[in-house]
């Protein structure tokens, strides 16, 4: 079940945004819409319920209980457009707080980048289809049974040209999704997701200013970052009002919103960074979302390899370097070993990693290889297998 119709209500938000050491030409916003579970159900506590099946949560919709209409348009609404013997329709929440993990869902997902170029201009991408929706399910009130199920559909997926000013950007936009499972539709009216926003992000002083319009239900929530950092949280609001009051914003008829400012910092992992001493095995170069992954070897000489940063989500990140002829020559295995090693198919050693205040935790999860007495293959452990080996990287510039 998707959102609200439009109504204005402007709501300031202020990001301050710190690079640790380059200055940064992009920010990546995403913003969010989600029904969330009976924990988190905020001021929606008396529509958002345990699934009668014991899997998740539901939310519930009563149309008699909408103020001034409700008892209107139940009177003038088929009983087949309801549950079985209720006067009410259910669907399935997103099951879940706040949250940043990739894996999660929710009813409208937008994400874009701002980046300044070099020419004086400024763009944002994707140019199109930044926002997705979730698969509407609408369910059984008593059981919990899927009835039927779609994804939303997106009406309105905009952001204008961006406005430069020296260092400072401004992009405008609005999205629009509107929930296609309604029964009976346009008799119960049709809620939709719909929010706006003005952002003005200035890459001196890394500021970025969000005013964000939105409604009372369901949860909203905003992240920011620099390209390859984790998501921090810029905003986060549990739902102001009852799912009942999206046939009411629909008509018209608004209700209670909430205007709240917030500023955080969001930090960057562009920079290098190393791991201790004494063996200085590790440094790495962080460019956006990027690495140039330099090891040293136990005879002093270095290896460099440019690999890109996978983002596992919740502010978690993994960088994988192939296990190769090359790779396994500067780590000194002789020619035969190397070819004995190659015939059993040596997956990538890999550190996951994540930032931590001044520092990054990372996990080395390297190829372990046992020769024999006649240095030949007697066993091979595939990166992962075994428990990680941490270290502690320091930013050295």
């Amino acid at each position: 079940m998707l959102g609200h119709k439009t109504f204005l209500i402007s709501v300031a938000l202020c990001l301050n945004v710190s690079i640790i050491s380059a200055q940064s030409n992009s920010i990546e916003v995403w913003i969010r819409s989600f029904i969330p579970d009976v924990t988190h159900a905020g001021s929606a506590s008396h529509t958002i319920l345990n699934n009668p099946n014991g899997s998740g949560s539901l939310v519930q919709v009563v149309p008699k209980d909408i103020p001034r209409i409700g008892k209107i348009i139940s009177a003038i609404t088929p009983s087949s457009c309801f549950d079985p013997d209720t006067d009410r329709i259910c669907f399935l929440t997103d099951n879940r707080g706040f949250s940043s993990d990739p894996g999660s869902t929710a009813r409208t997902d937008t994400k874009f980048t701002i980046t300044f170029n070099t020419n004086g201009t400024a763009t944002v991408s994707p140019g199109s289809g930044r926002t997705t929706t979730g698969i509407t399910k609408r369910l059984n009130c008593a059981t919990g049974a899927i009835l039927a199920q779609m994804a939303g559909k997106i009406d309105r997926d905009v952001i204008g040209t961006p406005a430069v000013a020296g260092d400072l950007v401004q992009v405008i936009g609005q999205i629009t999704a509107t929930d296609q499972l309604v029964p009976c539709a346009p008799t119960l009216l049709t809620p939709s997701a719909d929010c706006s926003f003005d952002i003005k992000w200035n890459r001196s002083t890394t500021e970025l200013n969000v005013d964000f319009t939105f409604g009372t239900f369901p949860a909203f929530e905003i992240y920011a970052r620099q390209p390859g950092n984790s998501w921090v949280p810029v905003f986060q609001q549990l739902p102001l009002g009852e799912a009942w009051q999206l046939a009411g914003d629909a008509t018209g008829f608004n209700f209670a919103t909430i205007r709240k400012t917030a500023a955080v910092k969001v930090p960057g992992l562009s920079g290098k960074w190393q791991s201790p001493a004494p063996e200085l095995r590790f440094i790495l170069e962080i460019v956006g979302n990027k690495v140039n992954w330099i090891e040293r070897n136990s005879l002093g000489a270095t290896l460099t390899k440019e690999v890109p940063i996978l983002d596992l989500g919740n502010g978690n990140f993994r960088i994988e370097r192939a296990n190769d002829n090359e790779v396994l020559s500067f780590l000194g295995f002789q020619q035969n070993l190397r070819n004995e090693i190659l015939a059993r198919g040596p997956k990538p050693s890999f550190i996951t990693f994540r930032k931590d205040a001044a520092t990054i935790n990372g996990e080395w999860n390297g190829l372990i290889v046992t020769k024999d007495n006649q240095a030949h293959l007697k066993e091979l452990i595939q990166p992962g297998i075994r428990p990680p080996k941490i270290f502690i990287f320091s930013q050295i510039q």
